[in-house]
């Protein structure tokens, strides 16, 4: 766990200059966007936004026979490629005829993990790819940075093995998915590893668990860990004719089904023809927050949002008995969850009419009792259109000031998916731990010529790695600064203001393991 660091900035508060949440921030990229196309089909299944705040995108792009490779783009905070990534930002790696990314964390050492699986068209197996915080791959993980899983008990024939979502539970990798059953059904399940990518057979049977399946379709979509080293996964479960119903399942730390969650460890609840959880995360009470779709049986798409109590069962006190939907059209479905601070629920997907027709990029915004967010966007929701076809966003992270970052797919004018990555301005009021008021400290010289050296004084209580944080005046964060590692006591820094950076009014911050102050007006002059 890391500390809080007590940590001294004269200050000025940041919300004064939080404006108009959920629009797009123009000074990110092109206007709030970045669209990359590779020529064929391209698309980020998800994000994750560094310590430092630089961006880290994932998914695939196809060429022209349709083989899929595995990308990792990194942006700096405005947007830009960070050429100290990879190969000028970008990694790349290719597996038979396929690998297939879907979900992505940063652990705490920095490396990057990235699930999702590869085939030869005959067989699909779990693929695993670790990255150094460079973008090289990670030698003592798997073989080379690479793990290539089967765990279907099927020992001959064609079998089917997907990773779909990664968490970590202590140092321990938990994967879900699904696998091919010996009936050869597609039953949820969920894979530990040990940290060097090994097979931990400590957990449930050989390393692997599921449950009992009665039709073909079933998949876990979603994972989170408990406090309590509890894992919770959600998906859907095929009840007839191959309808989906939501599924959430708890395990215990060592793989057992938790007796004590739903009905013997599961909630299984039918909504409409389908529903599915690609979604989830906790409340600070370990609520449990499922966001989704659900379709009627003409396939009218609507998103869901769903809360579960500690013990499985809907929390009546949300939405209308533990139900929140939202019908815009014939397309509306949520992809990606995150809760704020301050308790509100964020959920990215698409909006719109369903393809062919124009589906848009979308946050809705909810408060903690699942109300629509009237404040956020346009009465609870906010939409990005790229090309009037099908853009949509699949990931969804936050960064340090609270903005929100969203990445997809944008179709483009001839009918390949590109990639894009958008940032929307927020309202959020960032808690400040530890934070020292009336000590000595100072920034000089302010006002500060672009290109210059700025000296920032202030005090640490424990030693810590220290970063700079440079806001403009609609509060979008246009540079960071690693400052390295500080011992405690009084700090005297330089820090070179960037000489590409316009001139004007900006607002700076230090941000340290655990702990961030508020911000100094800053001038830069030519």
């Amino acid at each position: 766990m890391k500390k809080n660091v007590l940590i001294a900035l004269f200050m000025l508060p940041l919300a004064i200059f939080a404006q108009a949440p959920g629009t797009l921030d123009t000074s990110f990229g092109n206007g709030g966007t970045v669209i990359i196309d590779n020529g064929n089909l391209d698309l980020f299944n998800d994000v994750v936004v560094q310590d430092d705040q630089k961006i880290v995108a994932i998914g695939m792009t196809y060429d022209a026979s349709f083989v899929a490779s595995t990308k990792a783009y990194r942006f700096l905070p405005d947007g830009s490629l960070d050429m100290t990534f990879a190969t000028n930002g970008i990694f790349t790696y290719s597996l038979n005829a396929e690998a297939n990314v879907f979900d992505v964390l940063i652990k705490e050492d920095g490396k990057i993990l990235m699930v999702g699986s590869t085939t030869d068209y005959n067989d699909y197996r779990i693929l695993l790819i670790q990255l150094n915080e460079n973008g090289s791959l990670d030698g003592t993980f798997g073989l080379g940075g690479v793990v290539v899983q089967k765990v279907s008990p099927i020992t001959a024939g064609f079998f089917e093995d997907f990773g779909t979502s990664v968490a970590m539970q202590d140092n321990k990798i938990l994967v879900a998915g699904s696998l091919k059953t010996l009936d050869y059904n597609n039953a949820p399940m969920v894979v530990r590893f040990n940290e060097n990518g090994e097979l931990d057979t400590t957990f449930g049977d050989a390393g692997v668990v599921t449950i009992p399946v009665i039709e073909s379709e079933n998949v876990f979509d979603s994972l989170v860990v408990q406090d309590d080293g509890k894992i919770v996964a959600s998906g859907h479960y095929s009840v007839g004719l191959n309808y989906f119903a939501m599924l959430v399942v708890r395990f215990m730390p060592n793989g057992t089904l938790d007796t004590t969650f739903g009905n013997n460890g599961q909630t299984v609840i039918p909504l409409g023809a389908d529903a599915e959880g690609f979604g989830m995360k906790l409340t600070a009470e370990n609520k449990i927050v499922v966001a989704g779709f659900t379709a009627s049986p003409q396939y009218n798409y609507d998103m869901l949002l769903m809360q579960f109590d500690t013990d499985g069962n809907l929390d009546a006190g949300f939405g209308v008995d533990g139900i929140v939907v939202s019908d815009l059209g014939n397309y509306d479905v949520g992809s990606a969850i995150h809760i704020q601070e301050d308790g509100k629920i964020l959920v990215a997907g698409g909006t719109g009419e369903g393809a062919p027709n124009d589906v848009e990029m979308a946050v809705w915004r909810y408060l903690a009792d699942g109300t629509a967010d009237i404040t956020f966007g346009v009465d609870g929701i906010a939409k990005v259109q790229i090309s009037g076809q099908v853009d949509e966003a699949l990931g969804m992270a936050l960064q340090a000031d609270g903005n929100i970052v969203i990445a997809g797919k944008a179709r483009n004018a001839n009918n390949n998916h590109d990639f894009i990555v958008a940032r929307m301005l927020n309202d959020l009021e960032l808690s400040t731990p530890g934070f020292i008021a009336n000590t000595s400290q100072s920034i000089a010289p302010n006002p500060v010529a672009a290109g210059g050296n700025l000296h920032i004084s202030y005090e640490i209580t424990e030693a810590t790695k220290v970063q700079i944080e440079v806001y403009n005046l609609i509060g979008a964060l246009v540079y960071v600064a690693d400052l390295g590692y500080h011992q405690t006591g009084l700090q005297i820094l330089t820090f070179t203001i960037p000489a590409h950076m316009s001139t004007g009014i900006f607002y700076i911050r230090t941000r340290t393991e655990g702990s961030v102050s508020n911000t100094s007006k800053l001038i830069v002059t030519e």
